[in-house]
């Protein structure tokens, strides 16, 4: 049984991979900032 992506749902994952690595990016940028401030 083979799971066929199609490329709607591959651009989607990747969007999302991708959307999510650039959230934890500005949360940790947003760490550095707080702690630079204490």
């Amino acid at each position: 049984m083979k799971i066929k992506v199609t490329p709607a749902s591959a651009v989607n994952i990747v969007g999302r991979v991708l959307g999510d690595a650039i959230h934890l990016k500005e949360v940790m940028d947003q760490r550095e900032v707080l702690l630079e401030k204490a």
